[in-house]
């Protein structure tokens, strides 16, 4: 990512995002990255697995899912959404039924 961001206009800005926020996250098992997201609470997640619902039904703190390879986070965004700002982060509390 880094050297990609050095071909860019706005390089000084992805490097302080990157820098500040950025971070790589390596689990060991599917099982281990399903707790670690319940626990993160994200506001999208995009799931790109072989069979994204069987991982998506395990979710229970994630403010929208996008499931396989045909549904982009823009879409889950700006389309097939009312509002591209979910509550999650401290209300990852509130978990569904």
């Amino acid at each position: 990512m880094a050297s990609e961001a050095k071909r860019l206009a706005r390089k000084a800005i992805i490097r302080e995002s990157l820098d500040k926020q950025g971070a790589i996250i390596i689990v060991r098992s599917i099982e281990e990255a399903i707790a670690l997201t319940n626990l993160f609470a994200p506001e999208h997640l995009s799931i790109q697995t072989e069979f994204p619902r069987k991982i998506a039904d395990k979710i229970v703190n994630a403010g929208a899912m996008m499931l396989g390879p045909m549904t982009p986070v823009a879409v889950g965004d700006y389309y097939a959404g009312p509002n591209h700002i979910l509550p999650t982060d401290d209300a990852r509390g509130f978990r569904r039924p």
